[in-house]
């Protein structure tokens, strides 16, 4: 499993987050905010925002 801390200015598109386009999980005892459409592309990716700071942690089993 990879874990990488980025902005979204390394992202390939770019992103807005709003809390209604995305939806709350509970994964691994962490509260997930998971799932935009510009995210479907991306295999078993995770958004974790920590408030109230921008922080963006992507986590991808993905080996592609």
């Amino acid at each position: 499993m990879n874990l990488e801390h980025t902005d979204t200015g390394s992202l390939e598109a770019p992103l807005l987050f709003h809390e209604r386009s995305l939806t709350a999980l509970h994964v691994s005892s962490c509260e997930v905010l998971y799932r935009s459409s510009v995210w479907q592309n991306y295999h078993k990716t995770i958004l974790i925002l920590h408030q109230p700071s921008p922080t963006v942690v992507l986590i991808s089993s993905a080996s592609s």
